[in-house]
């Protein structure tokens, strides 16, 4: 009999579907041994030896292996293609070397799809673990140990409130605090443009003065109003014709399909996933057999899905949407490895597959990966120039014709923060010409300061820094909410106070270790690990020769010290200049007492140096604050208010009020848009048929459906509740637990088919805490359980136990007894 070893039961059922009599194959539920999280788990002292402890929920599994180990006469791992794949099958082989349990036939197989042909070409050419892979993982899970359990005791000490500090988090975490510092520090600037509407042959088209009395016009060039009426009147009094015209013919090529980064950015802008939400679906399609192995960051496809995704193209559009060549591509990211294939429908004849967001991210991959091989589309761009005969005004109009769609028939790739589009469509004109003049128009602009990271474009943004790699992605994204050094609001990420100050406190006393060019040469030291380049102790006792004064020195350093130091680097932000150009740092209480930064049991404030005789204090951050006077242009027509009650949006006589909680200078064209399209329509009620709506109205956000409402708890939920939860929300506000504070119907986790039943298990929140159910049995998790880390044989082990007692008798009352006589 041969032992199979995977990471997933799902996995396990769908390989033992391809592995014919002699096979048993079993899932390890991910990584059966970690570093404990204590002192001493990695040794610098001894060539940095690594202690491994067996977690704690992985111990009955390992027992079941462990046993039919001792009966296998072959072992064959067949965890992942990837670093932390290969860690998984080392981990194993070693603790069944430990147990004297390891058959003298070991073998390593890899397989970028679960299909029956990959799996069966996989287990014809085994191989050895690769050492090299090995020395990766060790070294990158060394490093970030040692970060980590350095640094985060000297925060605790130094910086109150502060909770742990990561080496890839922190300077991700970075990035979101840098954006922020440049929006803070931005300076509006007004601008207006000019633009005329003109008629020719009946179709209508727009064009902008770019000249006025000999001098180019560029976007700041007209900074006031009275500028612009000039420029106007001179547009209206001027007689046009067309001095020329230009009309160029272009080429757009498709996409490369999907590496892990690009479907996480496309997803987060598509269908509105989180990264680690993207990658548990797509994990989920992989073991399924539909795609390819997700944790890449190849953009090429092999040879048979080529000929296959070209064949696909011409049995479904006619022969000028296949390229006379297949297409080939190399990745412009830093540092890609482009070690697998990239992301890729397993079967081009399958254009759908499964149901909710199974079937959204597998028709995203589908279409990406097919248009990947599909012509470019052919395209026209015309510029106009019109002059007014005199020389004093030109305008210029562009627009742009498709004239062969190619790829964008099927897919055009998403942005994340789209420019002007240049679609418009232009009437045929010629030189001479002299379209009719319809109007005149002076647009008020505002300049707008960088956006928000979104995680689409921090992902993106990282990716192109050469930081993390595709595995990495989705949690260091996860980390910084979990510690609450960010919050998202609009889908962008926006720092919290403890964010900006553990970032300051590591910029300046640990600078070189969270600086992105640093961060990066370390990945690619690590990737030169992986190849067989560089010795993987080596690399940490360089790390650790550095690190480790630095760390004794600032660890060395008082409390006051730290703060004092942080104060100074903070007072930019901490301390913005005043309207009257007073001391920012005077006192604005007692007068003369001046403000500096604290360290306290709750964190970081600012007070007065007076105290106890002034007892003035501020939150930390708190000086940051900035405000606007008069109507704020968003574009598109779109123009923020302030009014009676509050800040209000207002396009075309119509008005949106901002919630409470969205904050007013997070407020831009997009959210401008969605606010004022409320209400939303989710769909029909699978029930009744009749719309479902998701609405704000004057006591907060709710759903309606056939005169009946439910509370929604904000208003991101009014853009993000689905069919289901949104059918959930009103059943359980028409029952009355809308009412109970705390209630929920949507589950903290979905960890899948339970291996008796089939029944899907979920991590719930509960009128008495979390809870895991298959449907039938409520079993209430251990206090000492974290809901969003169960792991799905717990969850089994903790639903077969309470099935087991029967139905609880806890509340029931006993008869009561008769009184004698």
């Amino acid at each position: 009999m041969k032992l199979v070893v995977v990471e997933s039961p799902a996995k396990a059922k769908t390989i033992e579907k391809y592995l014919g009599g002699g096979h048993r194959v079993l899932a390890s539920y991910g990584h059966v041994r970690d570093l404990p999280p204590k002192d001493g788990s990695v040794d610098p002292e001894h060539d940095f030896d690594m202690l491994w402890q067996i977690s704690p929920d992985r111990s009955k599994q390992l027992k079941i292996i462990t046993d039919e180990a001792k009966k296998a006469d072959a072992l064959i791992l067949a965890t992942d293609p990837d670093r932390e794949g290969e860690a998984i099958s080392w981990h194993v082989q070693e603790v069944l070397r430990q147990r004297k349990a390891l058959p003298k036939n070991v073998q390593r197989v890899t397989f970028n799809a679960i299909t029956n042909a990959a799996v069966t070409e996989a287990m014809r050419n085994p191989r050895e673990l690769d050492e090299d892979l090995i020395d990766a993982y060790r070294a990158r899970r060394a490093l970030d140990y040692l970060v980590g359990f350095t640094l985060s005791p000297i925060l605790w000490r130094k910086l109150p409130g502060a909770k742990s500090a990561g080496r890839v988090q922190s300077v991700a975490l970075r990035l979101i605090v840098d954006r922020e510092r440049e929006i803070e520090i931005f300076k509006s600037q007004e601008y207006w443009q000019v633009s005329a509407t003109f008629e020719a042959d009946g179709q209508p088209f727009t064009a902008r003065l770019v000249q006025l009395d000999g001098k180019k016009l560029d976007r700041l060039s007209i900074g006031s109003k009275d500028e612009a009426d000039a420029a106007k009147a001179a547009v209206e009094a001027g007689r046009f014709t067309v001095a020329s015209v230009e009309t160029k013919p272009f080429a757009k090529n498709p996409p490369p399909p999907f590496t892990t980064s690009t479907l996480q950015q496309e997803a987060a802008r598509k269908l509105g996933f989180s990264a680690s939400h993207t990658m548990r679906v797509a994990q989920s399609l992989y073991e399924d057999g539909l795609i390819t192995y997700m944790r890449t960051d190849g953009v090429d496809m092999a040879e048979e899905a080529i000929s296959a995704a070209r064949k696909a193209i011409a049995n479904r559009y006619d022969s000028g949407f296949v390229p006379d060549k297949p297409r080939r591509y190399t990745s412009k990211a830093k540092n890609a490895q482009e070690a697998h294939e990239a992301i890729r429908p397993t079967d081009f004849s399958r254009s759908h597959a499964g149901s909710g967001d199974h079937a959204r991210l597998y028709e995203l991959v589908y279409n990406r990966a097919l248009a990947s091989q599909m012509a470019s589309a052919r395209l026209e761009r015309t510029t106009v120039e019109l002059t007014d005969g005199v020389g004093r005004a030109i305008l210029r109009a562009t627009g742009q014709v498709v004239l062969f769609p190619g790829f964008m028939t099927l897919y055009d790739e998403g942005r994340d923060d789209p420019q002007d589009e240049e679609g418009a469509r232009m009437p045929s004109l010629r030189n001479g010409d002299a379209p009719a003049k319809t109007g005149v128009e002076a647009t008020q602009h505002f300049t707008q300061p960088p956006p928000r990271y979104s995680e689409a474009s921090l992902v993106k943004r990282l990716e192109e820094l050469g930081i993390g790699r595709p595995s990495t992605y989705a949690s260091i994204l996860q980390t910084l909410k979990d510690r609450e050094y960010v919050r998202v609001e609009k889908a962008r990420f926006i720092p919290e106070e403890s964010g900006r100050l553990v970032t300051a406190f590591l910029e300046r006393f640990f600078e070189r270790y969270v600086s992105y060019d640093y961060t990066a040469e370390l990945e690619e030291e690590l990737d030169d690990v992986s190849g067989g380049r560089l010795n993987w102790q080596k690399l940490l006792d360089e790390f650790w020769r550095d690190f480790r004064p630095k760390a004794g020195e600032v660890m060395d350093q008082k409390p006051s010290e730290v703060t004092a130091a942080l104060d100074e680097f903070l007072a930019p932000w901490l301390y913005p200049p005043r309207p009257d150009g007073s001391d920012p740092r005077i006192c604005p209480a007692c007068g003369n007492g001046r403000l500096s930064l604290r360290g306290g049991k709750f964190g970081a404030f600012v007070a007065c140096s007076n105290y106890p005789e002034c007892r003035y204090t501020q939150k930390f951050g708190q000086g940051g604050e900035q405000s606007s006077e008069g109507p704020q242009d968003l574009g598109n027509g779109i123009e923020l208010k302030s009014g009676r009650f509050g800040p209000y949006l207002e396009r075309d006589g119509k008005r949106a009020s901002i919630p409470k909680d969205v904050p007013v200078a997070d407020v831009d064209a997009e959210t401008a848009e969605r606010l004022l399209s409320l209400p939303r329509e989710i769909g029909p009620h699978p029930e009744t048929g009749k719309t479902i709506k998701a609405s704000i109205g004057r006591y907060g956000p709710y759903l309606e459906h056939d005169g009946k409402y439910a509370r929604l708890n904000s208003t991101a939920e009014v853009f993000e509740t689905g069919m289901n939860a949104a059918v959930a929300k009103l059943a359980d506000a028409a029952s009355g637990g809308g009412r109970r504070q705390g209630a929920s119907r949507e589950p903290i986790a979905v960890l899948g088919a339970h291996p008796s039943s089939g029944l899907e298990i979920k991590v719930m929140s509960g009128r008495y805490g979390p809870y895991v159910t298959d449907g039938t049995t409520h079993a209430t998790l251990p206090k000492s359980a974290d809901p969003k880390s169960v792991t799905l044989e717990q969850a089994v082990e903790w639903i077969d136990a309470k099935a087991a007692k029967g139905p609880s008798t806890k509340g029931t009352k006993k008869p009561a007894r008769k009184k004698k006589g």
